[in-house]
């Protein structure tokens, strides 16, 4: 299994991929969830402007059968040698500056399926124009409040 995310290029299916995604960890566990292994930055390839290989590449010979793989974010390693055991910092979201794009191959096997996709959109947080927009306009309510309580009605 190679992703292609942190340093991009051409994957298996002849596709582009480009550089800048996030720092992938894959993590393999067989069909009763026992970790067979996992691999964070192989030497594979660097990325062109960092000079970082954030890439992983995990290799291994399997008897026929059914696996779970895994791609997740540095440092969101395996809590435990079972699936069940989770893994930690699932709840940064933090690329670090890179985005959330990624691709798996999976090579040498006669077929693979997704079972189950699990993609967490990254909250999108207010500039800072959102924010004074919004106390300029709290302002203007409360001086608009305060102006009418103020004004006299003629009798």
């Amino acid at each position: 299994m190679r992703t292609w995310s942190y340093a991009g290029g051409t994957n298996a299916a002849g596709a582009e991929v480009a550089r800048g995604g996030f720092d992938p960890i894959v993590t393999l566990f067989d069909a009763s969830g026992n970790l067979l292994g996992e691999n964070d930055d192989s030497d594979l390839v660097t990325d062109s402007v960092s000079g970082n290989a954030g890439d992983s590449l995990l290799t291994r010979d399997l008897s026929a059968g059914n696996y779970t793989a895994t791609v997740t974010q540095y440092d969101s390693f395996a809590n435990g040698p079972l699936l069940a055991d989770g893994f930690q910092g699932t709840a940064d979201m933090n690329f670090s500056g890179r985005d959330p794009h990624w691709a798996l191959d999976i090579s040498n096997v006669s077929s693979a399926s997704v079972g189950a996709s699990y993609v967490s959109e990254v909250p999108s947080i207010p500039e800072p124009e959102s924010y004074a927009l919004l106390l300029a306009g709290l302002s203007l309510i409360t001086f608009m409040i305060r102006y009418s309580s103020r004004k006299q009605i003629p009798v």
